[in-house]
């Protein structure tokens, strides 16, 4: 939701499937390495998460999916649009693809270390560098390697190795680290320095045409060195001023080159490397880790942040691939139907209508962070924001207005929620609450005892009921409207960062170290979750929707979570950034969003959740039950429908009853079914739909029903009767209050008291065992005010 504050925090060693894509920016919001251009149209390259992005018609469009693990990678070679390798750091083990990275096969007898560079002279040899001055070889594609380590750079990181045929290899690195073997890397020469001062080499490259003779590699403080005789001796080719670090170098046949770094740094020459000019891009502070020709004229570049260039003119002019419309951090998003709308930094607001695919940016004319957003329809918005602000649309984002608080320019709200056009809250900092009822038009502070910290969060159901968290892990509850609020909880840690309800009764809050806590009694009683979310949460959205109820969560890192179980169990989504996620939006059962740092927004879409069956499904309160009634538009193979209820304040749905389906139908039907709850409350109804072949899935009643019951007293008869030893009495409240149920004996003799206490309005049931009575006829007197009423029963032995 917000970011004041990052925790570094282990991570749980276990996921779900993937299901998130990014929207923006796209392809990938991660910083990209090493990558490769086997053909024209083709490159490819990896993240810093292990993510495999791979374009096919010149960075028209692009394929992103997973190699591995959740491991950090470095480096990835294309022998051909087919054949190739990738490698990392931490759990980025050596992959290689026989398919264009469709699938990858972890190879496992190279050393887990750290990999910041490979290459292949043939489909069978190549070498890799990287960590404590470690080379490795292979003679078999990558099934077995060997160490060639003997270089006498072992201290040293080696980032950059190239090879001209089977025996010529050059590798570069840290601290002068520039060595040579003629002999396939069984003996290594070191280079003596080529700069007056050590120079930190990475990237190294042979000029085509040259036979193996000319070579260039680039250092930080902006050197280039140069060689002509294959390695054997270099030379200064260049040296700009400042002390950029230069990443990536690479040349085409006609003595054009390029060479990349920080700061979104890139030299270009026309002229084998004599001279060197800067090139300018737009971007700012972008580490340009890659560049590679595809042809003396096509040229891919990649860096830091997902940034991806192409040159069709060999260097002279960049055109910047995929799709961007902010680099600014995102604060909230939120959706009504395909429209929604992100904010962030200095006023920043954009507008989607087609899903998230694209974002227009608005003018706000605003100038502060616009912290939470409420998407109340398509076109009414409110937006709690930086010094006492709210602003407000009413035309789609056309225009906006700040609307007056009154707060001054102390106060930053920080959280917000609005139920309809007119009634919203807004809370921040200093333990303030606003709300309003005329849509912002008049904004009333609102008082809370004791508290002077942060709010974080605030999440109403209705214009009654609303929950507000913040530091201290601390909970509030409002039962009318947020004019009088009291505290629920404090638990004492850094803070609760999100809290979310989907009715009066059951609801999750979240926050530091990823501590995550529900409730099914309207916040009276909180449980810690049996296994939470390992890092923390800024955001947590709590849906039910006709297909299913849960829960999303999102925070430091880049991880979602999610939660199947009202909270009380988290899983882990593969993610697909390492950017802070600051909120999270739920809108259906197959789409959800997340933003965060870097513009980042992921998009949640499963195609696999059936689309809703039922037309219609609702419920009723009346003399005696409740009558739930839906209506299916098509069935197949529907054995039936298992009807679950749920009472405020408990965790598990329980059993109330059980329809036939119609198996196949094509015509609408009406199903009906008048549950008769025990006792008064307010409970939550879904039918679990099963097939012939016995797979469910479960329709859910967005909203609880308060049953208030009819019931009168009345003491029922046993079953059974005549009894050995024991039998059963039911019995009937009409109100809470006292009741006292006697036995006598046939003689009237007060034999035992069978329940003497306090009783809920509703239906009841006791045991009576006779164990140790003698056979014969005996009396149950009930007694509850002025109701009396007896019942015979009869012991057989």
């Amino acid at each position: 939701m917000k970011t004041w504050l990052a925790i570094l925090l282990i991570l749980f060693s276990y996921s779900i499937s993937a299901q998130w894509t990014i929207q923006n920016p796209h392809p990938t919001p991660n910083n990209l390495y090493i990558g490769s251009a086997p053909s024209l149209n083709t490159y490819v390259t990896i993240t810093d998460i292990g993510e495999f992005v791979k374009t096919t018609d010149g960075g028209a469009t692009w394929k992103v999916s997973r190699i591995g693990g959740d491991g950090i990678y470095r480096s990835t070679f294309f022998l051909s649009d087919n054949l190739g390798w990738a490698a990392g750091a931490l759990n980025g083990k050596f992959h290689r693809t026989t398919d264009g990275g469709t699938t990858w096969i972890p190879i496992v007898n190279a050393p887990d270390t750290t990999k910041y560079d490979i290459y292949f002279i043939d489909q069978n040899t190549g070498w890799s560098v990287g960590f404590n001055g470690f080379i490795i070889k292979t003679t078999d594609g990558g099934e077995n390697w060997f160490s060639q380590t003997n270089t006498g750079v072992t201290s040293r990181t080696l980032y950059g190795v190239r090879a001209y045929g089977s025996q010529n290899v050059l590798v570069s690195g840290s601290t002068d680290a520039l060595v040579r073997s003629t002999d396939g890397g069984t003996t290594w020469n070191l280079i003596p320095p080529v700069f007056s001062t050590a120079t930190n080499y990475r990237g190294i490259t042979y000029l085509p045409g040259t036979n193996g003779q000319t070579a260039f590699v680039v250092g930080d403080r902006n050197r280039i060195a140069k060689t002509t005789d294959g390695g054997a001796t270099w030379t200064q080719a260049f040296q700009g001023t400042g002390t950029t670090q230069l990443w990536a170098v690479d040349f085409n046949s006609s003595g054009t080159g390029l060479a990349s770094g920080e700061s979104t740094t890139l030299f270009r020459t026309t002229d084998f490397g004599a001279t060197w000019s800067q090139i300018a891009l737009p971007p700012t502070g972008v580490s340009l880790s890659s560049v590679r020709f595809a042809d003396n004229k096509t040229v891919y570049l990649t860096g830091g942040r997902g940034y991806f260039f192409k040159s069709t003119d060999a260097g002279a002019t960049w055109q910047e691939l995929g799709y961007r419309f902010t680099t600014g951090s995102l604060n909230s998003i939120g959706f009504s139907g395909n429209t929604g709308y992100v904010s962030g930094l200095a006023g920043f607001v954009a507008k989607s209508t087609d899903g998230g695919n694209t974002f227009t940016t608005l003018t706000t004319n605003f100038t502060q962070e616009i912290y939470e957003l409420r998407v109340v329809t398509p076109d009414v918005v409110y937006g709690s924001a930086k010094q006492g602000n709210v602003i407000k649309t009413t035309d789609g984002g056309a225009t906006w207005a700040a609307t007056p608080t009154g707060l001054g320019t102390s106060i930053e709200l920080v959280g917000m929620d609005a139920v309809n056009e007119n009634f919203a809250v807004a809370v921040g900092t200093s333990g303030t609450v606003i709300r309003t009822n005329d849509g912002g038009a008049t904004w009333t502070p609102v008082s809370i005892a004791g508290s002077t910290s942060l709010l974080w969060d605030v999440d109403f159901v209705d214009t009654l009921y609303g929950w507000a968290c913040g530091t201290g892990q601390k909970i509030y509850r409002t039962t009318d409207g947020g004019a009088s609020w009291t505290e629920q909880a404090s638990y004492g840690g850094l803070g609760f960062y999100g809290i979310s309800f989907i009715n009066r009764s059951s609801g999750i809050a979240s926050g530091t170290s990823g501590q995550t806590y529900y409730t099914f009694d309207g916040g009276d009683t909180w449980n810690l979750a049996a296994t939470n979310p390992a890092s923390t949460i800024w955001s947590v959205d709590y849906k039910i929707t006709p297909q299913d109820t849960f829960a999303l969560a999102t925070g430091s890192s880049g991880y979602v979570y999610r939660s199947d179980d009202d909270g009380k169990n988290w899983v882990r989504y593969d993610r697909r950034t390492i950017n802070t996620m600051e909120d999270v939006f739920i809108l259906d059962a197959s789409r959800a969003w997340a933003v965060g740092n870097g513009g980042v927004i992921v998009h949640f879409n499963d195609p696999s959740v059936i689309p809703v069956e039922l037309t219609s499904f609702s419920a009723s309160a009346g003399n005696g039950g409740i009558e739930l009634k839906w209506t299916t538009a098509t069935e197949t193979n529907n054995y039936g429908f298992e009807i679950e209820r749920r009472i405020s304040g408990d965790e598990q749905y329980q059993a109330a009853g059980f329809v036939r389906g119609n198996v196949n139908a094509s015509e609408l039907n009406t199903y009906i079914f008048t549950d008769k709850p025990d006792k008064a409350g307010s409970y939550t109804y879904r039918l679990k739909q099963t097939d012939l072949d016995g797979s469910f899935r479960y329709h859910n009643l967005g909203y609880e029903v308060d049953f208030k019951g009819s019931f009168s007293h009345r003491l029922g008869n046993n079953y059974p009767n005549p009894f050995n030893p024991v039998t059963t009495v039911n019995y009937s409240l009409g109100q809470h209050g006292p009741v006292k149920i006697l036995l006598f004996s046939a003689a009237g003799e007060l034999v035992k008291v069978l329940y003497n206490g306090i009783r809920e309005a509703g239906n009841h049931i006791l045991q009576i065992d006779g164990t140790a009575l003698s056979s014969g006829v005996y009396f149950v007197s009930m007694e509850s005010g002025s109701f009396r009423q007896t019942i015979k029963i009869s012991l057989l032995k």
